[in-house]
């Protein structure tokens, strides 16, 4: 097949996307990338790019067309212009991609839902069916992470979500809490309701070599991935503040727009040796880095939208053998529950976040050991990266007709 993939992200910006175009690729599919100029989450224009003009290039064979894009720098506008760029720019550039006839395209959606508006014009122009991958849920997503209240932009982005859903012809989710929200979205026939689909991520990574550590100076819990406002991380400040005596010590890697004042706070409460800031890092240095700590962080701020966020960190942390310490709730505490793969805190605090990690600090080797291993067999079981992306084939074949 030829498909046409429509993400606002793309290598080298660090999104499960740039594996599942590689693995399309490997299946011998023809692949094209629309995307935008890399700038997440630094926030500026990476090196080697520029704003404008549009810029082509080829990475691990697959062609990659880059449209300009403003860059999201660490302001509430920043980031609203940059949502926006990608839609009007992607709007009048789809064009590029003439010459290269999809029989499918499908569209990476993670914040911005906006960013499938070029290929809902593309399918406009020529017919080929868009499936669309749901990573966030919107409005639902920015109430959570900005506080918005102003019901006439409320009402409008509920109208815009609504059309793109109405013209996707598949809605694929990696929540089964999602579902529920995209369906009364659409209107209540079969046709419609039945192309909203369960589609879990796959980890990308597998590297079950994780070891209980004996008695070592620290016992340390590791976060990996965006340092944001969705993920909480206060908490941790908070904890490891209250937690000063206990040889509990705090990883931090990764980057996002909240990373420079966690690290503010951190140092201005004295708190370097007992919370690490390692950056970012290259995906094939997380098995490692995961295994050199004692127990994985999955934490997420507590609200509606978040309890229905499954973090694609997690089957990280699954593939990895990581025992897990999750301060979450909903659908995320159901699977590392499910699983038998670690703890969960009762609700989203840090005296209870406290109270957890003290109590995992404390338990023995085999204990973390058999965490370890029902979570990376449950991965195996449920997130195995071939049976899924033989899922999404069979999905495309069927709607392209090929």
């Amino acid at each position: 097949m030829k498909i046409l993939i429509v993400t606002q992200y793309f290598f080298p910006e660090r999104f499960r996307i740039n594996e599942l175009a590689l693995e399309l690729k490997k299946r011998g599919h023809e692949i094209r990338v629309f995307t935008g100029k890399p700038n997440y989450p630094q926030g500026k224009i990476y090196p080697g790019y520029t704003f404008w003009g549009i810029q082509k290039e080829v990475w691990n064979e697959l062609e990659v067309v880059r449209i300009p894009i403003i860059p999201r720098g660490h302001s509430s506008i920043g980031m609203i212009l940059n949502y926006l760029s990608f839609w009007v720019f992607g709007n009048a550039r789809v064009k590029m991609v003439k010459g290269f006839h999809p029989d499918i395209i499908y569209v990476f959606e993670t914040s911005p839902i906006t960013c499938c508006m070029p290929a809902l014009r593309l399918k406009k122009k020529t017919g080929v069916p868009v499936i669309m991958n749901v990573q966030d849920l919107w409005p639902e997503n920015v109430v959570a992470i900005t506080g918005l209240k102003n019901k006439a932009i409320l009402y409008m982005l509920e109208r815009l979500v609504h059309k793109i859903y109405l013209n996707c012809d598949l809605l694929l989710t990696a929540s089964r809490q999602f579902i529920p929200s995209i369906q009364r979205r659409l209107p209540q026939t079969d046709k419609e309701q039945n192309k909203v689909k369960y589609w879990p991520q796959f980890s990308t990574v597998d590297s079950n070599c994780y070891k209980a550590h004996g008695k070592r100076e620290f016992f340390d819990i590791i976060f990996t991935g965006n340092l944001g406002e969705g993920q909480g991380l206060e908490l941790v400040i908070e904890a490891a503040s209250k937690m000063r005596e206990r040889c509990v010590r705090w990883i931090l890697v990764g980057d996002g727009r909240n990373r420079e004042s966690l690290e503010n706070k951190t140092k201005k409460m004295g708190l370097d040796k007992k919370i690490l800031f390692y950056g970012n890092r290259e995906e094939r240095e997380i098995p490692q880095l995961l295994h050199q700590a004692d127990v994985a962080l999955l934490i997420l701020k507590d609200s509606p939208i978040f309890r229905m966020t499954v973090p694609a960190k997690l089957q990280t942390y699954l593939a990895c053998g990581m025992p897990v310490l999750g301060c979450v709730q909903g659908e995320a505490k159901k699977i590392i529950l499910e699983a038998k793969a670690g703890i969960v805190t009762d609700e989203i605090s840090a005296d209870e976040l406290i109270r957890k990690a003290q109590w995992i600090s404390n338990v023995d080797k085999k204990q973390l050991q058999e965490y370890s291993s029902n979570g990376y067999l449950y991965g195996k079981q449920m997130f195995s990266r071939e049976h899924l992306i033989n899922q999404l084939e069979e999905e495309m074949r069927g709607l392209s007709n090929v």
